[in-house]
């Protein structure tokens, strides 16, 4: 795992570029609709100008310095039944996902080799008709990756967007 964060650092800093065709796209099990990615600027550009096609959008990022953290395991469940609806291991920091309406339970879990633990954060959300929801997780990697100089923010794929509720 630790080959796979330190992956994700140099694709965050621009020292590996990928291709667009780097983007996952995916169904899962039950019907899901699904795009991860947004390593580099073109597949950010890429997804920012699909965005609007999903209900949910997840980011992931550094909690001290808001750098974009590719790598962690999402599980998305149905609140009331705690059907698996969506797992995915992100390969950028955004997933963009065409979840029904309803109300969902959000798990995102980080391996940290360079902390020697593993780090979870849940959210949840409730999708209405018509609707989209953003959620921005935090992880501690125990690294400065990333770092910018205060104040300044990590590009945001929901630039322009109305406001949307949480």
């Amino acid at each position: 795992m630790k080959t796979a964060l330190m992956l994700a650092v140099m694709l965050h800093l621009g020292l590996v570029a990928l291709p667009a065709a780097a983007l996952q796209r995916g169904t899962s099990a039950t019907g899901v609709d699904y795009v991860s990615g947004g390593v580099g600027e073109e597949e950010q550009k890429l997804l920012h100008a699909q965005r609007r096609d999903y209900s949910f959008w997840l980011t992931t990022a550094v909690r001290r310095s808001g750098a974009h953290l590719a790598g962690v395991l999402v599980r998305i469940r149905e609140a009331e039944t705690g059907l698996l609806v969506l797992e995915h291991r992100m390969d950028g920091p955004w997933l963009f996902a065409k979840l029904p309406v309803g109300r969902y339970e959000i798990e995102a879990t980080l391996q940290d080799l360079a902390l020697g633990r593993i780090e979870i954060e849940r959210g949840s959300s409730t999708i209405h008709p018509n609707d989209r929801h953003q959620m921005l997780l935090y992880f501690d990697t125990g690294e400065a990756i990333g770092e910018r100089a205060p104040g300044q923010r990590p590009p945001n794929p929901y630039e322009g967007e109305a406001p949307i509720r949480r």
